[in-house]
């Protein structure tokens, strides 16, 4: 484990918030939950190098809301897709259809 250090925020005796550094001080992680412990709000990767991993976001429900985003290890777009609270969207807000939506390839992978 190469992590320095960890925050973590807690709320009531629930953890709310937690960020991660790499032993050098760069951002490895920042997630924020529930009470529940469901993912809300925003969620945020990086690599060692401090390039981005994964940059998505939560509805109060924990359910995919906004834009997704992951990046492969050279800096390239692996994911980007659009949701509304769990439901992937097209451009103009439309649900995609099922066997249209997307997924990352795999290739973002961390390790």
């Amino acid at each position: 484990n190469n992590h320095r250090w960890r925050f973590q925020r807690f709320l009531k005796g629930w953890l709310v918030e937690q960020v991660s550094f790499y032993a050098d001080g760069t951002a490895d992680h920042h997630f924020h939950t529930d009470t529940l412990g469901r993912n809300v709000g925003s969620q945020r990767m990086w690599r060692d190098d401090g390039q981005p991993y994964l940059d998505q976001f939560h509805d109060t429900q924990g359910r995919l809301h906004g834009r997704q985003i992951r990046w492969n290890a050279d800096g390239s777009l692996d994911w980007d897709a659009r949701f509304d609270h769990g439901t992937e969207v097209d451009a103009q807000g439309r649900p995609v259809p099922e066997d249209q939506r997307t997924f990352p390839s795999g290739n973002g992978d961390r390790c």
